[in-house]
């Protein structure tokens, strides 16, 4: 019940964000906005702390959950704002290759996804068993950059990525 209720009020807290337009002052104050990274910090160090202090200690599975949901929360604020920071710093010229991949991202994802479960599930090639995190993180670099170059050269010749082509044609019901 903890995990719905969770993920219930995150969708609530994200709606009201959009819908009021609060977020945006958080993206246009740019590199202002290092100093968020406090709290997502504090949150993730002290769910170490706990974490180094209580082990071995019989502590409710619902706190360790609960913890764990608040630190991967915080990792993801941590990216959004360095992501922001990065953008803010750079020219919007260096991103512009990142607006194709965008536009595709169905089918970027789609793709990563199914490319990704070839590669590492246990009943396919088992790729983990093989690879360090090094080795595959550098593996799906190399996979993202020749799908930035794939959408650079689908989108030169078609107005829309093939998934998001057939996500549009099916949510407006015509296949024209």
């Amino acid at each position: 019940m903890g995990r719905i209720s969770q993920t219930i009020g995150l969708m609530l807290l994200g709606f009201y964000l959009g819908q009021s337009g609060r977020f945006m002052f958080f993206i246009e104050n740019g590199r202002r906005n290092l100093r968020y990274l406090v709290i997502p910090v504090v949150v993730i160090l002290g769910s170490w702390l706990f974490g180094k202090l209580n082990a071995g200690l019989p502590v409710s599975n619902e706190l360790t959950l609960m913890l764990a949901n608040w630190s991967g929360l915080s990792f993801a604020f941590i990216y959004i704002i360095i992501i922001i920071f990065i953008y803010d710093i750079f020219p919007a010229r260096y991103f512009a290759p990142l607006q194709l991949y965008g536009r595709m991202s169905l089918t970027n994802y789609v793709s990563q996804s199914v490319l990704g479960g070839i590669l590492f599930a246990p009943f396919a090639l088992n790729g983990v068993a093989y690879l360090s995190s090094s080795s595959i993180v550098l593996l799906f670099a190399v996979i993202t950059f020749a799908q930035i170059l794939f959408s650079k050269y689908w989108l030169n010749q078609n107005r829309y990525g093939p998934l998001e082509f057939y996500w549009r044609r099916m949510s407006f019901y015509t296949l024209k």
